[in-house]
């Protein structure tokens, strides 16, 4: 049988598992957990498994995992449910906002049809899928019960129920629907028009159910339908009376039944976050599944070889091969949570702080700590994986800052002070108002919130200290030493950041909204020289940026502000402007109606605005508009734009959504003054098949670029975007260049004194 998802999935192999940063230009890559499995399908030679994000796929035949999210070709982010059709050998995926996808080889068809269904007032959430042996599928929704077609995708009948339905099965010429109202069933093999709910009987009294009662679950096992009422277990010959199969565990409530094996799984929970899951065989005998498989348990499954499948909110996969075997994980590659609140780069490594701050500065009670992502494997830091460094009043992991020369991180708690952990150790030091010059919020709390991370040119640590009587801090580097310092205008201290001139520049949380620039002096030491002052913008600011010009950039909730004063910060005359634009012809400011969440410049000095709208990104002075990203015009998981972060290594933007990670590799990286002595062209050779852009990187910064045929005729020529230039293969006429070696002709003329140039070969092949 082929493999109906072999080709996109190889795809998805070789994109988002393999070479973290080795994306081509303009290439998307998620960075999302799959830890958390709602729902499992099974292939011919593969086992799927829906996270709340994407797909999972786990090999057979080899053990490994590929994954398949929307940056590889889905059309959205947020699965409710999926269901493998044998038959036309496709993979349907429904989607929280009723979006569905069919994956069938390497395309991936999409219907929004539903979701697009103004005419349906109210809810139109996909409670359930259930594909039939006639090549139909029912989905169950709030409004009632669609039938589809899974040859041609078209729908078919709609039954309005006038009643959620939660759960579809069908057997025997019977199809099932467990509603809010009752059990109902109808005959599907006598001509009966089931689009007529009237038709459909509602399972009572005379086979043994209750008068009035909902139901959540129902399925079909050989001759047999199993249901759920109230917390027990029943089950009927199809078409005759129900009798109680066994009670559920007192103190449990039933989450799911499912039938797969010649079994049914019955998964149950309770308010401790504890679950079970009962197995039965079609008479109702109950079985002793494996045991310690299941922690907050959401699916069961057993597959064609006899292993059982655990799908569980608590992370990673388990799995037993037999019911008298022992559990066993199958330890997933990725973040724990999509939740985050910053990312930041060191090299080659990615740090994320998992977040647990709300949007006008509560604290949230997160427990999921800080990861780093290095040679493509994450490294989680929390109470659970270091259960014994003392992690279990480290919540709300905010910030997360490396040490710009030791292998040494630093995480600011929005609740428990700072830490310091050594990497090459895992030795963690924690720092609140007990041990170092960190203070109590308002001075009384036990709690020490800390806002903000920034080094000085001397790797000294400042950090804001939100809400504290003195506000900012300095942890000097190479000692044990802190010092707090006052702050006049305000000690509602939260992100910092360090320009140019040494001048640490702090968003002040609070009414009226503004910026403090504060200059610490000759000496952080010695506080007589230093200075503050509060800029007050009269909105609320959310962040700060300084560019590669060494101009800030402020994004408030009525668009950017930016100061060009250079060391004149603190002098009083520093005015923020708004840039003024042309919209539709008409003079407006930029992006004046959108919340600017996060700023960041690419290396070519653009800057991306992270917004709740999505990405605006805009040339180097903000006054042209380069690109917009949303949700519906790329692989954005999610409008709401928490951070961006960019590696000037590899060039890769890294995006942090409400809905997770991902990045995309841009046009531009961070140059220096001079070539960097490895310029290099990729792709090289560039083959006959091949029409992207070709990229020259390890260039000057904003380097001059020319490129010529061997006989020096000029071919292109173009400015490097930061340290990288782009050429898109074709001569001034638009004609692709012939197969031969074209030379490439670089020179940054920064440094007058001594120009720097460089020569280096592309090779087309067609």
């Amino acid at each position: 049988m082929k493999n109906a998802l072999t080709t996109l999935i190889l795809f998805c192999l070789a994109t988002s598992i393999f070479a973290q940063s080795e994306i081509a230009i303009n290439q998307w890559k998620s960075y999302l957990p799959y830890k958390n499995v709602r729902q499992i399908e099974e292939t011919q030679d593969r086992i799927l498994f829906a996270t709340e994000w994407a797909i999972l796929s786990y090999h057979k035949a080899d053990g490994s995992f590929d994954f398949l999210s929307k940056v590889d070709g889905l059309s959205d982010i947020g699965i409710s449910e999926i269901a493998y059709d044998h038959v036309n050998e496709q993979l349907v995926i429904a989607y929280t906002n009723s979006n569905m996808d069919f994956v069938q080889g390497n395309e991936v068809i999409n219907k929004s049809d539903i979701r697009d269904n103004t005419t349906i007032a109210g809810d139109r959430s996909i409670n359930d899928i259930h594909i039939t042996e006639s090549n139909k599928m029912f989905l169950s929704t709030s409004f009632g019960i669609l039938e589809q077609d899974l040859q041609t995708l078209e729908f078919g009948q709609t039954i309005f129920t006038d009643a959620i339905v939660n759960q579809i099965s069908s057997g025997l010429g019977f199809l099932y629907a467990a509603t809010e109202d009752g059990l109902y069933s109808v005959r599907t093999d006598l001509g009966i028009n089931i689009a007529d709910f009237g038709s459909w009987e509602l399972l009572g009294p005379e086979v043994n159910m209750p008068q009035v009662y909902p139901s959540e679950h129902v399925a079909v096992l050989e001759n047999k339908v199993f249901t759920v009422v109230d917390d027990t277990l029943k089950m009927a010959i199809i078409g005759e009376s129900f009798e109680m199969v066994e009670l559920v565990p007192d103190g449990f409530v039933p989450r799911f039944i499912r039938a797969s094996g010649g079994l049914l799984a019955l998964g149950v929970y309770d308010e401790q976050y504890t679950s079970q899951v009962l197995f039965f065989n079609v008479d109702g005998t109950k079985l002793e599944g494996p045991s310690g498989c299941s922690n907050l348990v959401t699916d069961a499954y057993i597959s064609s070889t006899g292993r059982i499948w655990f799908g569980d909110e608590w992370n990673n996969i388990r799995f037993a091969d037999s019911f008298e075997g022992t559990c066993s994980t199958k330890k997933i590659n990725s973040p724990t949570t999509h939740e985050l609140s910053e990312i930041t780069i060191k090299g080659d490594d990615v740090f994320v702080a998992s977040g647990g701050v709300s949007d006008n500065y509560q604290a949230m009670a997160s427990r999921n700590g800080f990861y780093q992502l290095s040679d493509n494997e994450w490294k989680i830091f929390n109470q659970n994986s270091f259960p014994s460094a003392g992690l279990e009043d480290f919540v709300n992991a905010y910030r997360i800052l490396p040490h710009p020369q030791r292998n040494v991180v630093y995480v600011a708690s929005y609740w428990g002070g700072l830490i310091r952990l050594d990497l090459d150790t895992e030795e963690f030091t924690f720092s609140t108002q007990t041990n170092s010059a960190l203070q109590g919020r308002n001075g009384t709390s036990s709690t020490t919130f800390v806002g903000g991370l920034v080094f000085d040119r001397d790797n000294n640590l400042w950090v804001s200290n939100y809400e504290a009587p003195e506000p900012l801090v300095v942890f000097l580097d190479g000692n044990d030493s802190s010092i707090s310092f006052p702050v006049v205008s305000s000690n509602k201290l939260v992100q910092i950041t360090m320009d140019q001139s040494g001048y640490i520049w702090a968003v002040v949380d609070g009414n009226p909204g503004g910026v403090l620039v504060y200059d610490p002096g000759s000496k952080p030491e010695d506080p007589s020289d230093d200075r503050d002052l509060f800029i007050n913008l009269g909105v609320p600011v959310n962040t700060i940026e300084v560019d590669r010009s060494g101009d800030v950039w402020v994004g408030t909730t009525e668009g950017p502000y930016v100061f060009e004063c250079g060391g004149s910060a603190v002098e009083g005359n520093c005015e923020g402007t708004q840039r003024k634009v042309l919209q539709d012809s008409i003079a407006a400011f930029l992006l004046q109606t959108e919340n600017i969440r996060t700023i960041e410049t690419d290396g070519a000095n653009r800057k991306w605005f992270g917004t709740k709208n999505g990405i605006f990104v805009q040339s180097p002075d903000g006054e042209d508009q380069i690109m917009v990203l949303n949700e519906s015009n790329s692989p954005l998981f999610d409008n709401q734009v928490i951070d961006l972060t960019f590696n000037g290594k590899s060039g890769e933007m890294f995006i942090g959504t409400n809905k997770g990670i991902q990045s995309v590799r841009t046009e531009t990286t961070s140059g220096i003054a001079t070539h960097s002595g490895n310029v290099v062209a990729f792709p090289n050779p560039v083959r006959p098949d091949y029409s992207g852009p070709i990229a020259i990187k390890g260039l000057a910064n904003d380097a001059e670029v020319k490129i010529t045929d061997i006989a020096g005729k000029l071919v292109y020529e173009t400015t490097a975007l930061g340290g990288q230039a782009i050429w898109n293969g074709r001569d001034y006429n638009g004609r692709k260049a012939e197969s031969g070696v074209y030379l490439v002709f670089s020179s940054s003329t920064e440094n007058f004194d001594n120009p720097d140039s460089y020569v280096t070969k592309i090779l087309f092949m067609n």
